[in-house]
């Protein structure tokens, strides 16, 4: 009896504790249901979270495209060429870099043919034929040099110090062999007209242009080493007085000196021959009353 009486007690709450269960889920249900829709309202906002990052990043990377694409565009404060111009000059002349010797006679070949009467400043093969210089030693090393000095120039395109420092001493040493700016201008012409006909398809219009664009710029530069007998009088500008610029001397006087130690350098092993100009050096200038503080 007792056992059925345990047993009825039991099922009496497990039948309660089933109703209860039942009451609380039929209770449930309608947050259930709610749950589910913000459940599916949030899986919703999340996917279009992912599509504006994802919108984003296209933004981003075409902000950063645009930002490159200016940056390309934005001249240099000193050469004016932008980093699409660099690049399309540095790409053509790699090509030519490649047999450098080779078109470094050419391009002097092709030099001479325009203008003739510029082959008279190159001393070693001034009497040389055009048929015979392609031949000649002596230009195929002048040439491979030059070649190597436009490359050094090419190559610092984005080092504008040291671009100008290397124009400027070519314009230097130019200077005392009567190289002026018409000559530079000559030879850029020609330069451009042979990279067009060397490099074909390689060399695209925009790239010509960059050419003509930078070497305008490197003339401007080149020009101004040179004037650099100019450099004296700004250092030291108490010496003007010492050259007669009112009686039609003038700052190029002092080319004339830098042209005067050039040669004494060359000849710093002939001994006799140093002295006799120094001597004639010193006579000249002792009528004017140059003193050794102003050769100091």
């Amino acid at each position: 009896m007792a056992f059925c009486n345990c047993f009825t007690s039991c099922d009496t709450e497990n039948f309660m504790f089933s109703k209860r269960k039942k009451t609380i889920l039929r209770a449930a249900i309608p947050y259930l249901a709610q749950i589910s829709t913000l459940t599916v309202q949030i899986l919703k906002q999340i996917d279009r979270i992912v599509e504006l990052e994802e919108d984003i990043m296209k933004l981003r990377c075409e902000l950063s495209q645009v930002i490159t694409a200016n940056n390309m565009e934005e001249p240099c404060h000193v050469t004016g060429l932008t980093l699409t111009e660099k690049s399309a000059i540095k790409k053509s002349w790699e090509i030519v870099m490649e047999n450098k010797a080779q078109h470094g006679v050419a391009l002097f070949k092709a030099f001479f043919m325009a203008h003739p009467e510029y082959q008279q400043y190159f001393k070693a093969f001034n009497k040389v034929s055009l048929e015979d210089l392609e031949k000649s030693p002596f230009l195929k090393a002048h040439a491979t040099s030059v070649m190597s000095a436009i490359n050094e120039v090419v190559c610092n395109l984005d080092e504008v110090e040291i671009l100008g420092i290397l124009l400027e001493k070519i314009g230097f040493s130019h200077a005392r062999r009567e190289i002026r700016r018409i000559h530079f201008e000559n030879l850029a012409k020609v330069v451009v007209a042979y990279l067009i006909q060397a490099l074909g398809s390689h060399l695209t219009e925009e790239g010509a242009d960059a050419w003509r664009k930078a070497l305008c710029v490197m003339i401007d530069i080149i020009e101004k080493g040179s004037t650099s007998e100019r450099w004296f009088f700004l250092r030291h500008p108490e010496e003007k007085d010492c050259f007669e610029i009112e009686h039609g001397f003038n700052e190029k006087e002092v080319k004339r000196v830098e042209c005067s130690l050039d040669d004494i350098l060359r000849d710093l092993e002939d001994r006799n021959s140093i002295d006799s100009m120094l001597e004639v050096l010193a006579r000249h200038h002792k009528t004017r009353g140059i003193n050794r503080d102003s050769f100091e």
